[in-house]
């Protein structure tokens, strides 16, 4: 009897434990199908979203439902987005592929307590790092990324996705946000995933609007994109609807320059509007040459900058080009790095430091090896956010840097985002004052904020002169008619120049060492040796490795691309489709005729030897007229003279091989092995240098 009691009860156990698993099973189920059903729409409220970590809803009869999202002020600061715990997460329902952009209400209580990271899927692995705009209510925001894209442009697949907003700085706070789409439906786009590399034809981009492939057999795979035209459109603005765009993924962070290849028929149909990942707002405006064939440009931007050079993070990114002219055809583009983001600059302290004193020397830094000398050209430099290169004949070098009117505001206090570095190697410790060569158009476009080696940390604010022309002038603290000194050790150090008011110009900067009884403003220039004339072949003695561009000493070797040297005074970069690289150098008209070689307006090529013997000069020129076909060239700084050249004449780039006229035709010269300088130095404007390559005549080594 005992044993069936047994039974029974042991029956009872098993069937209740059946029926609870069935039940938590029915449960987990309506759980699963729940949170599927659970991805909401373009439009949410911050609160119900899921939260981790501090992220927390607060109160507020000024937000939307009367809640927000926020990390309280006392957690502490996050500095990168990955890993962090302290985040709201949305599912995203998106109906349709598309361009979209982020609008969220955010609330921000002081510049401490204005950002978040924000990132779609967790894509990009160090998210968008938004700074949301200082008021005391909720204001409407378009999600932006510091430094690179203002709004940031996103492609979206249909379907479900997550969107995060993590903590950066404590404080701020998220009442909603909004998906929209900004793109007219008409996208021939591919979802996320499937961009290209950093060659691309045209015919394989996103086309909107009146954006149509058209068919020459002189393009590149026989197609090419043009808009088709429209009646009435204006040309005065960036025309949002039609355009090309690719996606391209870049597999090494750094600047980037656009090559195009394009064609116009005439001066109606010869630009385009560019943007990269939506920016600037009002777009690059990039016209160029007319031709019958499709010829490959550097994308600038019209009497600002010449190229353009925009800084592109690993991940993929957006390159657009809107309508401007209709008919302008767009055959294919490339992307080339000029420098890569191979080294990190080190933080600025956390705590305020005072400004240094002749008794407090700055110590060095561990920096990147990439270091020039104390005085250096200004696009050198290595830029940030919207810091980019201008072009001016009136600029040393041909070439500035300045931070658009039209892509940032001005500011009231130092920004990390905005700023250009020049490494400098100080090879003797002692007082240093700074000067740079400025340019202003008036008092809202006439200041900078500088620091030495990230201090002090509010910078020194340089209010500089306002002059149309550049100017030198020493950097000085406002209110302090003394010019700003810092004692610094030798090795290296940073000068930083951070954007204050937008358009503000610096060419050139220079050290110079700081005596108390020196009272001279000007910086130092380098007096013209006058030449000597010696008999040919000219026996050279080796240099040591000269220091181009400012930075360490690098030779090339027997051919070289003009636009490589170290350029000195208004030697200027030129771009043409049909040059070797498509770019050579030049002196602007407005330099007047040269008698002698005059050392502050030419070109350096540092020249490796290896085979002893009697070189001469073949070039790639092109000389337009009489008036403009002549160079003098010296050798290691004309120690043993120098050639008048005499360019042949030509509408094309020619080899011609360097003379000297009335004395030798090939000018031939005895070099031995090591590093030797090769300068070309202007005598006539407009004459035009793409490359040089050295050849060996005869042999001198007996071995």
């Amino acid at each position: 009897m005992n044993r069936k009691y047994i039974y029974l009860w042991t029956a009872i156990v098993v069937c209740l434990c059946v029926f609870v698993f069935i039940q938590d099973l029915g449960a987990s189920r309506l759980a699963f199908e729940g949170s599927e059903s659970s991805c909401k729409g373009l439009v949410q409220e911050a609160e119900t979203g899921s939260l981790f970590g501090a992220m927390q809803v607060g109160t507020h009869h000024d937000a939307s439902n009367g809640k927000f999202i926020v990390t309280p002020k006392t957690i502490v600061n996050s500095e990168t987005f990955e890993n962090n715990a302290d985040r709201a997460e949305f599912c995203v329902e998106i109906p349709q592929d598309g361009l979209y952009q982020i609008k969220a209400w955010a609330q921000a209580d002081g510049s401490l307590h204005d950002s978040f990271f924000v990132a779609i899927n967790n894509y990009p692995a160090t998210g968008y790092l938004w700074d949301v705009v200082s008021a005391g209510d909720f204001t409407e925001n378009l999600v932006n990324d510091r430094g690179k894209s203002d709004p940031q442009t996103i492609f979206l697949p249909a379907g479900q996705l997550t969107l995060t907003f993590a903590n950066r700085e404590s404080g701020t706070r998220l009442d909603r946000f909004e998906v929209v789409r900004v793109d007219d439906g008409q996208s021939t786009a591919d979802p996320i995933g499937k961009c290209g590399n950093l060659e691309q034809e045209a015919e394989d981009a996103i086309l909107f609007g009146n954006a149509k492939i058209g068919a020459d057999n002189r393009a590149s795979r026989g197609s090419y994109v043009f808009i088709d035209p429209i009646e009435g459109k204006s040309l005065d603005q960036i025309d949002q609807v039609n355009r090309a765009e690719f996606c391209i993924t870049i597999a090494e962070a750094g600047r980037y320059q656009i090559f195009a290849q394009v064609q116009a028929r005439d001066s109606e149909s010869d630009s385009f509007y560019v943007r990269v990942n939506g920016s600037p707002a009002a777009g690059y405006v990039w016209d160029f040459s007319h031709h019958n064939e499709f010829i490959e440009y550097l994308v600038h931007d019209r009497d600002k900058s010449d190229p353009i050079t925009v800084y592109l993070d690993q991940g993929e990114h957006l390159i657009a080009f809107h309508n401007r002219e209709s008919g302008a055809k767009l055959d294919r583009i490339k992307l080339i790095l000029v420098e890569a983001e191979n080294a990190q600059m080190p933080e600025r302290p956390t705590s305020q430091t005072p400004t240094p004193t002749p008794s407090a020397p700055i110590p060095t830094i561990s920096l990147p090896d990439r270091c020039g000398g104390l005085q250096q050209e200004a696009e050198t430099a290595k830029l940030y956010g919207n810091f980019i290169v201008g072009a001016s004949e009136y600029a040393s070098g041909g070439q500035f840097i300045f931070v658009p009117r039209e892509s940032s505001p001005s500011i009231a206090a130092i920004n990390q985002a905005h700023r250009a570095d020049f490494c400098v190697r100080v090879t003797e410790s002692g007082r240093y004052r700074i000067i740079g060569r400025t340019s202003a158009m008036d008092a809202e476009t006439n200041s900078f904020f500088v620091a030495v080696n990230g201090i002090p940390n509010q910078g020194i604010l340089w209010d500089v002169r306002s002059e149309d022309k550049f100017v030198n002038g020493e950097v000085q603290d406002r209110g302090n008619p003394d010019a700003h000194v810092v004692e610094l050790t030798a090795g290296q150090h940073t000068i930083s120049f951070y954007l204050r008011e937008t358009d503000a110009k610096l060419d050139r900067i220079s050290l110079v060492q700081f005596k108390d009884s020196d009272a001279s403003d000007q910086v130092p220039t380098q007096t013209p040796v006058p030449p000597a004339v010696t008999p040919q072949p000219t026996e050279v003695p080796p240099n040591p490795p000269p220091s181009f561009g400012g930075g360490a000493a690098v030779c090339g070797g027997l051919e070289q691309e003009a636009e490589r040297a170290k350029l000195v005074g208004n030697m200027t970069i030129g771009f043409d489709g049909s040059a070797s690289g498509g770019r050579y150098i030049y002196t602007p008209q407005s330099v007047p005729f040269a008698s002698t070689p005059d050392d502050t307006q030419k070109a350096d090529f540092c020249v490796q030897i290896f085979q002893p013997g009697n070189y001469q000069i073949e070039a790639l020129v092109l000389a337009p007229n009489g008036k403009a076909d002549s160079f003098f060239v010296t050798i290691n700084d004309g120690e043993t003279g120098s050639f008048l050249w005499d360019v042949e004449n030509s509408s094309e780039f020619i080899a011609d091989i360097v003379n000297d006229r009335g004395k030798a035709d090939p000018a031939v010269f005895s070099l031995p092995a090591g590093h030797h300088t090769i300068s070309v130095h202007h005598r006539e404007a407009g004459v035009q240098l793409d490359k040089i390559k050295l050849q060996l005549v005869t042999n001198t080594d007996p071995d």
